[in-house]
């Protein structure tokens, strides 16, 4: 009983701290996701691209880590903004997710 009581709350533990990671993982970055009428009067700097190697199970938390790969790359183009193209490929084998970085000077 002890046993099976420490393995659930391990799960349950690795659960919640992977999702808490995966949510606030790239947002530690100054970019700020917008739509292209956010980004009318900005200047492109470049494709972002990010893929995580995993996703057959919670997709949603490997869609973040992906995010942040991009993110992590608009980031080093001095981007300030950035449109997502498609965030939603990539089944089975992992999560990929592509977006235009931009410059914006508001």
């Amino acid at each position: 009983m002890k046993t099976r009581t420490t393995i659930i709350l391990a799960i349950v533990t690795l659960f919640t701290s992977t999702n808490i990671i995966a949510e606030g993982y790239w947002q530690k970055f100054n970019i700020q996701e917008a739509t292209l009428q956010d980004v009318k009067d900005c200047r492109l700097v470049g494709e972002v691209e990010g893929h995580s190697s995993y996703g057959k199970t919670t997709k949603q938390i490997w869609k973040e880590k992906a995010k942040h790969e991009a993110m992590k790359h608009a980031d080093e183009l001095n981007a300030t903004h950035i449109v997502w193209s498609d965030d939603s490929t990539g089944y089975g084998s992992g999560r990929f997710v592509s977006g235009n970085a931009y410059i914006c000077n508001k």
